[in-house]
């Protein structure tokens, strides 16, 4: 419970900033492209979805290593 419970914390701290970084990125895509198409391209490009691919990771990663043996 306790691995799953830094595990988390690990991964919801990652995630703001994946979340923030991929707000800043719509938010650039919308003003120089003009249009932005939701939907499958936003699911599918890789730009918008590493974010949340390392947060995950990290967020393992930190929770492994917070409970790590001393």
């Amino acid at each position: 419970m306790r691995f799953l419970q830094s595990v988390a914390a690990g991964t919801m701290t990652v995630m703001i900033v994946a979340f923030g970084m991929i707000f800043y990125l719509f938010n650039r895509v919308a003003k120089v492209g003009g249009q932005v198409r939701i939907g499958a391209d936003l699911v599918h490009t890789p730009v918008l979805l590493a974010p949340l691919v390392v947060a995950f990771v990290l967020g393992f990663g930190l929770g492994w290593w917070n409970l790590r043996p001393e």
